[in-house]
């Protein structure tokens, strides 16, 4: 799965309440601090939209978390 270990796994768990509360800014300061960064904007303009990622990050964020909860 990725390469996480049982470690990353347990830490992402442990994060997950605060995530879930916080997801909406964690993913709206990720996209604002790649603003800052020319080239990773134009790599993002000329594939994809950030608005369209960022839905993208949302989704994977539930997924990612209901995925985890199964393999409980």
């Amino acid at each position: 799965m990725a390469g996480f270990t049982t470690y990353d796994l347990s830490a992402a768990q442990l994060l997950q309440p605060y995530v879930k509360e916080n997801i909406d800014g964690i993913v709206e300061n990720f996209y604002s601090n790649l603003a800052h960064e020319p080239s990773l904007t134009k790599i993002i303009e000329d594939h994809s939209s950030v608005d369209r990622l960022k839905r993208h990050l949302l989704v994977y964020r539930v997924v990612f978390t209901e995925k985890k909860a199964i393999l409980s």
